[in-house]
């Protein structure tokens, strides 16, 4: 009789339905602002794949080095320290880390910086074989350069992420000059890219990356590592953790700052439209950009001046932020929220609590789904108020 009444409460728990998520936030209620560390110019913060990693927290300086937290305390030696080959010349630097889906196997990370020659980089490295919070910077190799340094060192994007598909995105930015370059297929810049790097050890001399077969360009005229064109800077893109969907924060001109959001899989081939449009302000109608998509939010300058693209919350402790996509702006520093979909957003608003500092400059996710905010000197974790 026991083993008939654990058969019967096995197969309950197969066929139980999941938990469904919770409903979407209406905004209110705010957050607060939990500090966890301090920083030299924090960029990114991330996660790394992994049970025995859930104590660490990544963080990214601009100067080149890679702090842990781990347990709420930092670490007092980086994880990595590329300070001799980043320049950090104005929006130049270290910008952004992505662990490999499989990094508790094979410990491959990948970090997106600009190098002394102005040109972008993404190198791989793998974390020292029996350490958590070390790695080894004689095990760089460079996945891709792309080429940037004509003059400026701005609109360098600077987000790398792994997507649904367990394929490496990169969102470069158009390096000003040419400014045509967005809708340029020969060009990698001012694109959204996507590749399958290849950290198997014994590829070391092998072309670092594949290019996955259903990129828009292969077989066609173009790049065949653009996914989707027309971006300026963008100046963050994240994944919705439940349902893969990209939002993208590109910098505007002078005029519109916007947010770009697509369903799973649907920014394949999407053209965003710079410099034809900056959000939906027709710019310069001297330059083509077919079938290109609008954003699905906008604002213009007034005390703001550059979006700093977020994540959509899926933290359940945020109940009032749930299913909603947070972003700021460099200027004003002020946290906002709102309902995204590819048809268009809803329900912006302020986010109650009062921001820290007025220099925020990027957000990521820990563990648990724990969301966090980079500012100019340290590195929040977003708590109910």
């Amino acid at each position: 009789m026991q083993g008939a009444a654990l058969a019967v409460a096995a197969f309950a728990a197969i066929v139980a339905p999941a938990q469904a998520a919770p409903p979407t936030g209406d905004g209110s209620g705010g957050v607060r602002y939990g500090q966890i560390g301090s920083f030299d110019e924090p960029t990114h913060v991330s996660h790394a794949p992994g049970r025995r990693n859930k104590g660490l927290l990544f963080v990214a300086e601009k100067g080149g080095r890679v702090m842990v937290v781990r347990n709420g305390v930092t670490l007092a030696k980086p994880f990595l320290d590329l300070s001799d080959r980043v320049s950090e010349n104005y929006e130049q630097g270290l910008l952004s880390i992505a662990f490999h889906p499989r990094y508790a196997r094979n410990g491959a990370f990948y970090l997106y910086f600009t190098g002394r020659s102005g040109d972008i980089e993404i190198v791989e490295f793998r974390r020292r074989r029996r350490s958590r919070v070390r790695a080894k910077l004689s095990s760089a190799r460079r996945v891709i350069t792309i080429q940037h340094s004509s003059g400026f060192n701005e609109h360098n994007g600077g987000q790398i992420a792994f997507g649904p598909d367990r394929l490496l995105y990169a969102a470069p930015g158009d390096g000003v000059e040419p400014p045509t370059s967005a809708q340029d297929l020969s060009s990698l810049r001012g694109k959204l890219l996507r590749i399958r790097p290849l950290p198997n050890r014994r590829l070391r001399k092998a072309r670092p990356y594949r290019i996955p077969r259903g990129n828009p360009f292969v077989g066609r005229p173009g790049r065949d590592e653009i996914y989707a064109t027309g971006l300026r800077n963008p100046w963050r893109f994240s994944f919705d953790a439940l349902s893969g969907a990209i939002a993208i924060g590109d910098v505007g001109a002078g005029l519109r700052e916007e947010i770009n959001f697509r369903d799973r899989g649907q920014a394949r081939g999407v053209n965003f439209g710079w410099p034809r449009w900056e959000g939906t302000f027709l710019r310069d109608e001297s330059v083509s950009a077919t079938g290109a998509v609008p954003p699905i939010h906008e604002y213009q300058h007034g005390g703001r001046c550059a979006v700093v693209g977020g994540v959509v919350v899926r933290d359940p402790r945020l109940t009032n932020q749930y299913g909603r996509y947070l972003y700021t702006d460099l200027c004003d520093g002020a946290l906002r929220s709102l309902i995204p979909s590819q048809s268009g957003a809803e329900d912006d608003q302020l986010v109650g609590g009062v921001p820290p500092v007025a220099l925020p400059y990027s957000f990521g996710e820990g563990h648990k789904r724990r969301v966090f905010l980079c500012a100019e000197d340290a590195v929040y974790r977003l708590d109910p108020r």
